[in-house]
Parts: structure tokens; sequence; C-alpha cells
């Protein structure tokens, strides 16, 4: 190793001291004047999330922009309720309710966090305060929040789930919300009356265990709404919010007029287990719409849109009859931690458990006046051991088949009266979901009234025709 030089402690002090002097003396001096012209705002007028009692939104920015050539200085940043709002505050850097002698520079922007804690709930539903800055003239940006009464549901520590005790309604008068598994008890009910809203935790799941039964009574005006519990607008296009609603053999569901969206399957159903679902919305999903193992489904007017995996996935068979139903999965490539295949309907007649494979056959099963459509080559998969037969049918059907080699339905028995091609829906993306047909769409006017009778009105209580639209919307 080299040797270093020797230097004076004293030396090497004055040297350090001679240099701050002149990087001080270098300095241009900076003058912060008070705020003496208006402030401009990313917006006026900020509407925050839609939250439950006692929980917290997520963090908002609010930007203020200096226009002019000179720095300022702002007196104060303050919450018009002071301490006692519902808001929460953090100007650059700071957390707090009220802020005094914030610098700005000329040309610059500050950026102010903020986010509200409902911690009861709320005598009225909206909440107001705003963010007041004080200088030669005061401005004002105001602050909303839709506050909602809440019950929560939360599994104890020591506990894998919550059971409900006994047969239990929910009625619109509150908003559930649940954290970690809720369990419908063997043998008991949980109904979920019109207009209810059901918010999901990150991992919370409703499990409907044997000989249970789950029954949601939404209506056309007043669906049920089940989704995660997040109310941002981004939070409506995002998957992977909350896990599943699961039927456990032998349990049952009858589902009406119901959103379910944002998780990462819908709903699970087991061996031996049966639903009856009309008249619902399921989007927006990491796995699938409904996955099905050897179940039982009658279902009418069914929109499924967005699913990883497939909107409809049925493994190990079972008897299905889908009327008037719409699978599309248009599903983007690049959406991040999404990687399945997208196929709107994938069936089965086998399933793999414990590393072994289970084979059930398919009896009774049939899709009628339906939409099949996405990304994907084909809009139904069929993986089958053994020949359906005449197990499965599909009639009248808009189904996507440009992969003629994998499947060919004008030249397979189990499609009758098929047609293929793009149905042009208005808007099927993750954000809009809106999967009426264009006017040019080749599924209009192109179903059979005879099973249009089964389903006399679509999923928005429209009468359907004599030549009925294919899909859940009779479009005028």
């Amino acid at each position: 190793m080299p040797s270093i030089p020797y230097k004076s402690p004293l030396l090497l002090m004055a040297a350090l001291l001679v240099f701050a002097l002149c990087t001080t003396g270098c300095r241009k001096d900076m003058h912060f004047q008070d705020l003496q012209h208006s402030l401009r705002f990313s917006a006026d007028t900020l509407f925050l999330d839609t939250i439950a009692a006692r929980t917290n939104s997520e963090t908002f920015v609010l930007k203020a922009f200096n226009d002019r050539d000179e720095d300022v200085n702002i007196p104060s940043i303050r919450l018009g309720q002071g301490a006692e709002s519902k808001y929460r505050l953090n100007v650059d850097g700071r957390a707090g309710f009220e802020f005094y002698d914030t610098p700005l520079r000329a040309r610059d922007s500050l950026t102010i966090f903020l986010s509200v804690v409902a911690t009861e709930n709320p005598q009225e539903p909206l909440y107001e305060d705003f963010i007041e800055f004080s200088g030669a003239a005061q401005q004002k940006v105001m602050l909303y929040t839709m506050l909602q009464p809440a019950e929560y549901f939360v599994a104890p520590n020591d506990a894998d789930f919550l059971e409900l005790t006994g047969n239990t309604v929910w009625d619109a008068g509150t908003v559930k919300v649940i954290f970690g598994k809720l369990r419908v008890p063997q043998g008991q009910q949980l109904q979920i009356d019109a207009g209810t809203r059901v918010y999901m935790h990150r991992h919370a799941s409703i499990e409907v265990a044997e000989d249970a039964t789950l029954q949601i009574n939404g209506t056309l005006q007043n669906p049920v709404n089940i989704r995660g519990l997040r109310h941002a607008t981004r939070y409506d296009s995002l998957p992977k919010q909350w896990r599943h609603i699961e039927l456990l053999p032998n349990a049952s569901a009858h589902i009406q007029y119901a959103d379910i969206k944002g998780g990462e399957t819908a709903l699970i159903m087991r061996p031996g287990s049966s639903a009856e679902i009309h008249n619902v919305r399921i989007f927006n999903f990491a796995h699938s719409g409904i996955h099905a193992f050897n179940a039982a489904i009658q279902a009418s007017n069914v929109m499924i849109s967005h699913a990883g995996d497939a909107c409809l996935n049925i493994e190990g068979g079972g008897t299905y009859d889908f009327n008037h139903s719409t699978f599309a999965n248009v599903w983007p490539v690049s959406l991040v931690g999404i990687n399945g295949p997208a196929i709107p309907a994938y069936l089965a007649d086998y399933y793999t458990e414990n590393g072994n494979t289970v084979e059930n056959v398919f009896t009774n099963t049939r899709f009628t006046n339906s939409i099949f459509y996405g990304r994907y080559s084909n809009g139904v998969y069929l993986d089958l051991h053994q020949p359906a037969g005449s197990a499965i049918h599909f009639d009248n059907c808009l189904i996507k088949n440009t992969d003629t080699q994998l499947l060919d339905i004008a030249q397979s028995a189990l499609f009758q009266n098929c047609i293929t091609g793009n149905p042009f829906f208005e808007a099927a993306t993750l954000a809009e979901n809106n999967l009426r047909l264009l006017e040019d769409s080749p599924a209009r006017n192109a179903g059979s009234q005879l099973f249009a009778q089964n389903a006399a009105y679509d999923f928005f209580g429209t009468p359907r025709t004599a030549t009925p639209d294919m899909g859940a919307i009779e479009n005028q």
C-alpha cells in the first residue's frame, strides 16, 4: 500500500472554511415574496373515492402551478375543517391539516397528496371540505367524497373463516365489506336483497358450504353489486381485486340481476353443485368468469366478458343450459400478470385433482342463441376424452372459428344453424364492457324465436322480437 502524505488537521479545516465562504458568496440570493397572484390547479374540484365507513381511500394528487416568472411564498395551505376534517394532506413531504410558508419557485409546481378516512358510519352520504390557499386573493379547491354506512365481516385472527349464524338476509341499508373468507354454514342460506352492495377486500371470498344456498335477488332497477373495495375509476377495469365465490359440493345458488366484477374468478362450482343464473353480468376476472367442475347450470341473459383463462370454464362434464348469453373475451395481451389463453368457452369432460384425472360425461348440455367471441382463434374449445355424442348442442349461435383444424363448426354435428364472424360489439373494452351489437353485426336478427320464448325479455328488459338478436341484448 503506498504511503499517504500527512496533512495538518488545521490546514484541512481552513480549506473547508474558505470553500464554504466562497460557495455561499457565489450563490444568487433567493427572494420568496408572499403570493400576490392566483395559482393554477390541476383541478378546482376533486371527487375522491366512494368509500365504506371505517376505511380509507387511495391517495389522490392535486398540483398547484406557479405560472409567473417569480418565486413566491404561500402563507398558508389548510383544510377548511382543520383537524376535524376526514381528509388528510401531505404537502412537500409534510403531513398535517395546515401548512405555513410554503415556497414555490417560478414556473414550477407543488404536489399535494390527499386521502380521506371515514372513521364511523356517516350521518350524511356526501362529505365535503376544501383546501384553502391564502395570499392576496384566497383560493379554494373543493373536495367531495361519498361515504357509505357499512357492516363488516372479518374472520377472527385464530380462524380460517368467519361463519354466518344460521339463515342470513342482507339488505341495501348498509354496504357489506368482507375481509378474508366468509362462510355460509351447511344447510343454511345467505339471501342478498336488491340494491345491496358487497365490497370485497383483496383476499376476500365467499364460501357456500354443502347443502347451503346463496340467493341473490337483484332487480333490473336495483341489481346487486359485488366488487372490490376500491372505487376510483381505474379500479373498474382491474382484475385480481378479490378472490371468488365458491359453491362446495351439493351447494346451490340462485342469482338474478347482479353485476360481479374485478376478482380472480367470479363463481367456482364444485362437483354436484348447481346454479340458476339469469340477467347477470360478470366481467374483468384474472382466471375465469364461471369455473364449474361437473356441476349443473341453467342460465339466460348472462354476459361474461374478459377472463384470463376462459369466460366460461367447464371441466369434468356436467349439465349446462345457456340461452341468449354472451361470452366476449377480447382480453388485452399486454395486461400485466394475466397470461391465460382468454377463451370465450372451454369445455372438458375431465379435470385433474391431486395428480389424478377425474372423468365425467356431459349430459343435456346446450347453448342457444348465444355469442362466443374473443381474441382466441375459436370461440369454443372442446377438450373431450370421450365423444360427446348427442350430449352437447350449440344451436343458433355466433361462434368465432378461424382455426378450423382445431374445430370446424360447419362440419361438426354438435353445431346446428351456427354462424361465424365478428359480432361487432359497441365497446367491448375492460373499462366499458358494452356488449351491445352495432347495426352491421351478423348476430342481429339471427337468433331463433323458438329459443327466445324461454327468454322473452333481454338483459335490460327489452322484449325480444320475432327475429331476435343472438346474445344477451336485444338491440334497438
